[in-house]
């Protein structure tokens, strides 16, 4: 890999940009500008902003990424067949629902990848993941495990059966989630195109540390709220019920 170019990204982030996350969850996330300092802060080339449902106006904060040595990767949080998938360089504004309607706008420059798949979240892929593996460029590591406790084993085990890379982000909605797991990626030139080169021909290198003790508390305390949605609609899904294209 000497002659190809080491990046430093990360493609699973949410930021006051989300609608589902800000708006109909009320949560306080962090602005684009706040993540794209910290980037630079951090020595990171690349990261996207992954809204659940809805488009990031890259263009936007292009001004502030470029001042900033910062690629933004367009990317999107989905729910496919109702579950979480990150896609990447798709049409801006394409709705996706389902694997039928991904298949279709499937190509070799954008790119799939399957966002914490065996957690025990109602939105995980678990067993549609293997259903539908023909659709997926890789599979995400989860931030979100200790030495202990590690359901990112089952991605390891699939990433292997199938040849697909595994990949490190943060899926982060705070600044202090932000930084720790992240990918570096062997790329032939810094650009979208590049990235996606990279990723699909497996040049990947995770930085994945498991999370300590008092973290993974702090962190299953906070994903509590999430419960009262087991028995009822959730935002995200009352969001993509309102806005779904007629016809």
């Amino acid at each position: 890999m000497s002659d190809l170019i080491k990046i430093k990204v990360d493609f699973h982030i949410h930021s006051s940009e989300d609608y589902v996350e800000t708006v109909m969850e009320k949560e306080k996330l962090p602005t684009p500008e706040e993540y794209i300092l910290k980037a630079k802060q951090l020595g990171f080339d690349a990261i996207s902003f992954t809204n659940h449902s809805t488009w990031f106006d890259g263009e936007k904060y292009s001004d502030i990424a470029s001042r900033n040595g910062i690629i933004l990767f367009p990317g999107i949080e989905m729910c496919v067949n109702g579950k979480h998938v990150l896609l990447y360089n798709f049409p801006k504004g394409s709705w996706i629902e389902s694997f039928e309607q991904l298949r279709k706008l499937k190509n070799n420059d954008n790119l799939v990848i399957a966002a914490h798949p065996y957690f025990w979240a109602g939105k995980c892929l678990g067993r549609e993941l293997e259903k539908n593996i023909a659709m997926f460029d890789g599979i995400e590591i989860s931030h979100f495990f200790t030495g202990w406790f590690n359901p990112n084993k089952k991605a390891v085990t699939t990433a292997e059966k199938y040849n697909l890379p595994l990949l490190s982000f943060s899926d982060s909605h705070k600044i202090r989630m932000f930084g720790r797991n992240h990918v570096f990626l062997y790329v032939e030139e810094k650009s979208v195109k590049g990235i996606i080169n990279a990723v699909k021909a497996g040049r990947v290198e995770n930085v994945a540390p498991p999370m300590k003790m008092h973290e993974i508390m702090f962190e299953s305390f906070s994903k509590l709220k999430y419960i009262r949605y087991v028995f009822g609609e959730s935002p995200e899904e009352k969001f993509i019920r309102l806005n779904r294209p007629k016809g």
